[in-house]
């Protein structure tokens, strides 16, 4: 599995996030820690898991 650093496309932010793919499928998103000011929901990946 390799790590993809992307950026959140639900607001104008910007804010990175980290795509984990195995076999070229994303098999789980996290928010990049670090980037990310608190109160952002796509800190903790939160936005994500309505794709899944």
């Amino acid at each position: 599995m390799k790590k993809v650093v992307t950026v959140c496309p639900y607001c104008a932010s910007g804010c990175k996030i980290n795509l984990v793919v195995d076999n070229r499928k994303i098999v789980r998103a996290e928010g990049s820690a670090g980037e990310n000011q608190p109160g952002y929901p796509v800190s903790e990946g939160l936005l994500w898991l309505g794709l899944h």
